[in-house]
């Protein structure tokens, strides 16, 4: 919830780093709630990252409410560029990664950077 996720975490204990919520299993929610409204409803309260069920097609369905809330005006778009802001952040502070991975696994990776860069475009 946004009084506890941005109320709490952020306004009262100061923290500044990036909230997570696993959305990988929909147990805890309410009867009827769907990833796309879970997941828009975890990025309005605040989280930065959200953990999805590996399904393409339930991937692809949260992706699609996103984009609706987005579209709508229900969820800013400045909610999500301060989400990336503190992502990379994050993601400077990680280790670089280690000289020997094979150059195959390097690409690899970069594509799927872009990929999933390409979808956040997507979502504007």
């Amino acid at each position: 919830s946004y009084e506890i996720v941005t109320g709490l975490l952020r306004i009262k204990l100061g923290y500044k780093g990036v909230a997570v919520a696993d959305l990988s299993d929909l147990a805890w929610a309410p009867s009827g709630t769907e990833l796309g409204e879970a997941a828009v409803k975890s990025l309005d309260a605040g989280c930065d990252l959200l953990i999805l069920p590996g399904k393409k097609t339930l991937i692809e369905g949260a992706l699609r409410a996103i984009k609706s809330a987005l579209d709508s005006g229900r969820l800013a778009f400045k909610r999500l560029e301060d989400s990336l802001g503190r992502i990379h952040t994050l993601r400077s502070k990680l280790a670089k990664p280690r000289h020997n991975a094979s150059k195959e696994i390097r690409q690899r990776e970069a594509k799927e950077m872009r990929q999933f860069a390409r979808q956040l475009r997507e979502l504007e």
